[in-house]
């Protein structure tokens, strides 16, 4: 769950900033899910998409309402399917499987896109900030900066929170949680300012919206995308599940879905998504950790 009722009566304000900041990353990955889809399906025949205004990047275009507000209460959510029409695919089953995972395969190239420019502005950011001593920390200003110096052996960044003086290795900083969420803070503003922070944080959401939305996706339960690769790779059966069967695999999915969300212990969907997001992004991590090695920042 993104936010509950207490948290935004407690403080309105800080709910609305980290719902402006979420915002874009989530309209532009279901945009993009839903227009792969049409644009895939017509490229193998089927214009029912292109005819019904679909195949485009509006949000406007694709958004549900209730799955909207899903992606916030629930953390998970969904926007309207694409129509498509299979009679008109020159090749029946290997077109549904390439449309199929159009919406999967764009959410993950938009994923490694964000990464990339995460990355970028990490390196650009580490690479700014001056070397810890007397008179720069004067000159600049400590309570408002951040400085390289080493610190127990290791390079590290030393910052000031509330008044008091932190030392953070920038091994540390080069896992999941700092690299996406410390970073804005610790690196990214000191380094470019707020404007250049609340961007980076922009697409830290965009990124971790995207794989997640790719993950969940994958799950093979009708009507989700997950279903028709597995059916169309293994079973061969209908391309359509019955209504019936997708109401009752969609209403247990859903309902783990929101009983993880009153009780962790239970929250077996998102510990797989927290598990394939957080293990992605480590690994492309530990590749950026050699670079920067390379390069003399770590």
């Amino acid at each position: 769950m993104l936010f509950n009722l207490s948290e935004i009566m407690s403080d309105p304000l800080q709910f609305l900033k980290s719902l402006l900041i979420m915002l874009p990353g989530i309209l532009l990955a279901l945009s993009i899910h839903e227009c792969a889809h049409g644009w895939v399906a017509e490229r193998c025949g089927d214009d029912t998409a292109r005819l019904m205004g679909r195949i485009t990047l509006n949000p406007l275009k694709h958004i549900d309402p209730l799955g909207f507000a899903m992606m916030f209460l629930a953390g998970f959510g969904w926007a309207k399917p694409v129509p498509v029409n299979p009679l008109k695919y020159k090749n029946y089953r290997r077109d549904d499987l390439k449309v199929s995972l159009a919406g999967i395969m764009a959410n993950l190239a938009l994923f490694f896109v964000c990464f990339i420019v995460l990355a970028l502005i990490f390196t650009a950011a580490l690479a700014r900030l001056p070397e810890y001593n007397s008179i720069s920390a004067a000159i600049q200003g400590a309570e408002e900066s951040s400085f390289i110096t080493v610190y127990g052996g290791h390079r590290s960044i030393m910052y000031f929170y509330e008044g008091q003086m932190y030392y953070q290795p920038v091994d540390d900083m080069l896992s999941y949680v700092y690299f996406a969420f410390g970073a804005p803070d610790i690196i990214v503003a000191p380094a470019f300012g707020t404007v250049v922070s609340v961007l980076y944080q922009i697409v830290v959401y965009c990124m971790i919206i995207n794989i997640g939305l790719a993950v969940f996706n994958l799950i093979p339960v009708p009507p989700f995308d997950g279903y028709h690769v597995l059916n169309d790779l293994v079973f061969k059966q209908d391309l359509f599940a019955q209504q019936r069967t997708a109401r009752i695999a969609s209403g247990v999915l859903w309902g783990l879905i929101l009983l993880g969300n009153y009780n962790e212990n239970l929250d077996i969907i998102g510990k797989l998504l927290n598990w394939a997001r957080s293990g992605l992004i480590n690994s492309l991590l530990a590749g950026l950790k050699l670079i920067l090695s390379g390069m003399g920042l770590v």
